[in-house]
């Protein structure tokens, strides 16, 4: 069904959903990235049968082929950096090394079967993330989604130069950047946006917030715990897709799944420390109520 709904509507997935391309890609991809996590721990389980293992690929391989399709590159390169940031982590840090290297193949077979299976059943054309990758090599000067990210990390950085300590203010790039103040407007990245707007202090504290939240995460026990791996995988998600797209408002599912960490995986600190990691949620929130408001 979802196969042929993609097709059906044109071969845009957000005439099916309602919604952005971008936005249904960074779902999907969440989607995905679960079903990835909860199918390892599937096998791991000595007491679970095959049946749901499968279950989970054949979801797993669904999910991939309609986000190949969306036409959001993104979202497609977030995956593919939290799946190796997942299979580097299992095949050095644990104990467990075989079970994901045959997790991978069970992965890879399923999903490339899958897609020529469909392309052969359907005479399913090149799919959009392809055919968009290989005209931003062949044509990158008419590729405007990556010109326009280019020119703006390039503004956000001279205004950060020009406004080094406080930044241009808190939406207030959109004005540097002459873009006629239209507030959803941003640097496509967050570090830059952060920079630009808030200049080093609002940096200082951004890095300490980042630095609060994952000094918690427990590396060594990550294999143990589907809750604490899906939710660092999550987290890595949403914060590859926080460095290409979306402003402080659009990126709440990043600060979401870093409380959530800082929630799940307590640390014993003291004084100033304590200070800064109970105090990062509420500086996120500020900044959030803030660029409401400008």
């Amino acid at each position: 069904m979802a196969y042929q709904a993609f097709y059906y509507s044109g071969g845009y997935i957000f005439d099916v959903l309602g919604n952005n391309y971008l936005v249904t890609g960074q779902t999907l991809g969440c989607g995905f990235i679960l079903l990835v996590v909860d199918s390892l721990f599937c096998i791991k389980s000595k007491n679970d049968k095959k049946g749901p293992y499968w279950a989970l690929m054949f979801l797993c391989a669904t999910f991939f082929y309609i986000q190949l399709n969306l036409g959001g590159r993104g979202p497609v390169v977030g995956v593919a950096l939290v799946l190796i940031t997942f299979y580097s982590y299992g095949m050095t840090q644990t104990s467990d090394r075989k079970l994901y290297l045959r997790h991978l193949f069970h992965l890879t077979l399923i999903c490339v079967l899958g897609y020529w299976l469909v392309k052969w059943l359907f005479t399913a054309g090149t799919n959009h993330f392809t055919a968009r990758t290989v005209a931003m090599i062949t044509n990158p000067e008419l590729d405007d989604p990556i010109n326009f990210r280019f020119g703006y990390y390039k503004s956000a950085i001279e205004a950060f130069l020009a406004h080094p300590l406080m930044g241009v203010g808190f939406g207030r790039w959109v004005h540097y950047h002459d873009m006629g103040g239209l507030p959803w407007k941003h640097p496509h990245n967050i570090i830059l946006e952060v920079l630009s707007e808030t200049g080093l202090i609002g940096g200082v504290f951004g890095a300490w917030f980042g630095w609060s939240v994952l000094k918690n995460i427990p590396y060594k026990n990550l294999n143990h715990s589907f809750l604490k791996m899906g939710t660092v995988c999550l987290f890595l998600f949403s914060a590859f897709n926080a460095l290409k797209s979306g402003d402080l408002n659009d990126n709440i599912l990043l600060f979401v799944m870093a409380g959530i960490m800082s929630s799940r995986f307590p640390a014993i600190p003291s004084g100033f420390l304590k200070f800064i990691r109970y105090y990062s949620g509420e500086f996120a929130l500020l900044m959030l109520k803030l660029k409401g408001k400008l």
